[in-house]
């Protein structure tokens, strides 16, 4: 079955006509019966607004459920959108029109609700923000970064700009259930060598049921990400190469300092030095955006998960 066959099942089953479906969702008129089985980012971008739970790996794959039931990625997506812009509880109440106690039920996902609301409001006062980040977790947090990306691969070959990363357009695969080994940081040489040795230094095993494929996991020492991640807590991570970071995700990264390593847990966006260069960003504010060169980078890996003890 095609990634197209798949769509028009997923407009039968929510009870759409193929015509009904596309004026809903502001696509073309004919767009389901045209012989093509490419669907553009645009038109994906078009459903999601209206069907956020629709499950983009089971769309492009076919593997997993049709829709994602559960809008906890969502929240502690939008939980970054509120640290980034340092809103306390009571002004967002404010900018959405929602009550106090109604927000801090969703904020720790004790309450049920419709997203779909939230988001529209979430588009009209943050529009700063790229929503297709929001709603899936795939391309760029920033929508000047979406736009930016946008615009050079309209032009590469006029753009002195380097594309150094194209977004997957289809969730990861959720693993059942997968053990990950927990190692000491501070016993292996540097983050590189933790990476190429890794039946050396490990601490414990974890296993952990329903998530993407991680490569390790080590403890957090550092108030840099704080209150999103505090020191003590475990990171769970995927090993990946320079060229494939996504601005606007956490990473743990090795930086060269004069041959000493420094290791961190930060965002990492664009730098205003342009190509070649990235700025690491902290939640706590206290701890000011840094800019390095890509090529002091000796090791990184995106972060998936973070575990937190919360009891002695």
């Amino acid at each position: 079955m095609t990634t197209k066959e798949r769509l028009k099942e997923f407009v039968f089953k929510n009870g759409y006509g193929q015509n009904a479906f596309e004026k809903y969702v502001d696509i073309a008129n004919g767009y389901l019966a045209s012989k093509s089985n490419s669907i553009t980012s645009d038109t994906i971008e078009k459903i999601l607004i209206k069907f956020p739970n629709l499950n983009l790996d089971w769309l492009f794959t076919g593997e997993g459920e049709m829709l994602i039931e559960d809008n906890s990625a969502i929240i502690e997506r939008f939980k970054r959108v509120i640290h980034k812009n340092k809103i306390t509880d009571e002004k967002l109440c404010e900018i959405l029109d929602i009550p106090l106690t109604k927000w801090k039920k969703i904020y720790n996902h004790k309450i049920d609700f419709d997203i779909n609301p939230l988001l529209d409001k979430v588009a009209e006062k943050f529009p700063e923000f790229s929503m297709t980040w929001l709603r899936t977790g795939q391309g760029y947090m920033m929508q000047s970064d979406a736009d930016l990306y946008a615009d050079n691969e309209d032009n590469i070959n006029n753009s002195e700009m380097t594309k150094i990363h194209k977004p997957t357009k289809y969730m990861e695969k959720i693993l059942e259930s997968q053990e990950i080994m927990l190692y000491d940081i501070n016993a292996a040489a540097n983050l590189k060598t933790l990476f190429a040795q890794k039946n050396q230094n490990i601490l414990d095993k974890i296993v952990l049921p329903n998530i993407p494929k991680c490569d390790g996991a080590v403890y957090v020492t550092g108030d840099s990400m704080e209150p999103f991640i505090k020191s003590g807590d475990i990171i769970c991570y995927k090993e990946v190469d320079i060229s494939s970071i996504v601005y606007g995700e956490i990473y743990l990264i090795s930086i060269d300092m004069n041959g000493d390593e420094y290791l961190v847990v930060k965002y990492i966006n664009r730098s205003d030095k342009g190509v070649g260069w990235i700025r690491l960003e902290s939640l706590n504010e206290r701890h000011y955006p840094q800019d390095y060169e890509l090529k002091y980078v000796n090791a990184i890996a995106l972060v998936k998960i973070s575990i937190r003890k919360h009891t002695m």
